[in-house]
């Protein structure tokens, strides 16, 4: 007589089982070493092109939206030399821009008092992790043919940067702002880019300019070091008020 041996089917179920589990976890672990690769590469280096793009919108935006806050209050009647960039109640926040006019809350750009625009903090995506990554509000710049253009303190430009963003965020900021083709390399500045924190004067007249003139007559723009700061590197400025 043959005998059957018929197989134990809750046996194999739970081997299935088993093995399904091993599979997801497997899968898990892999996926969660790529995240932390991808992160530990730092911000804004591998950003994707349509990333990039979406970051570029939102630092154009909010800067146009100080110029906007510095505009009018220039049009209130409050001077050039009372204006006050300090942000010590933001996160992050330096007090290099304390000056006696900050005193009047009326004269602050950043808070509901004054200006009413509010503390953005640059997102890390833009960032390549080698400079502060906070705003700099300069008076010690000029941008070529933009306002007077005279080589002396009193014709410098009120400047707003973002320095030490990416390349791929650099070329996007460019495109949108029509300074160069889309991904077209950044224009190299070759000279040194003086950075004083605004406090109500005029410090310095250093310009803002590359050889071929890209950069002549361009509010917004990004642009590669050459001097000071260094090559390789990639910085944003903004023309809050032509002087």
């Amino acid at each position: 007589m043959v005998k059957y041996v018929y197989p134990d089917i809750m046996q194999t179920t739970q081997s299935g089982n088993v093995l399904f589990l091993i599979l997801i976890a497997v899968a898990l672990f892999a996926a969660l070493s790529y995240a932390v690769t991808e992160t530990s590469r730092g911000g804004g280096m591998d950003i994707s092109d349509k990333r990039a793009a979406v970051v570029a919108d939102e630092i154009l935006i909010y800067m146009s939206s100080v110029e906007k806050v510095v505009q009018r209050a220039l049009s209130r009647g409050i001077s050039e030399g009372d204006l006050c960039f300090d942000y010590d109640e933001y996160p992050g926040a330096i007090a290099d821009y304390e000056h006696a006019a900050c005193a009047d809350p009326v004269n602050r750009i950043f808070g509901s008092a004054g200006g009413g625009v509010k503390w953005q903090e640059p997102t890390s995506e833009a960032l390549t992790g080698t400079g502060s990554g906070l705003w700099v509000f300069d008076g010690s710049n000029r941008v070529v043919e933009i306002g007077t253009d005279n080589a002396v303190a009193s014709s410098a430009d009120l400047v707003m940067f973002l320095f030490h963003v990416s390349d791929r965020v650099c070329r996007k900021i460019n495109e949108r702002a029509g300074v160069t083709a889309a991904d077209a390399a950044p224009p190299r500045d070759d000279v040194t880019v003086t950075t004083t924190p605004y406090i109500g004067t005029f410090t310095d007249n250093s310009r803002i300019s590359d050889t071929p003139g890209v950069l002549n007559r361009k509010q917004t723009a990004c642009f590669e070091g050459g001097g000071t700061p260094a090559g390789g590197t990639y910085h944003i400025y903004h023309v809050l008020h032509a002087r």
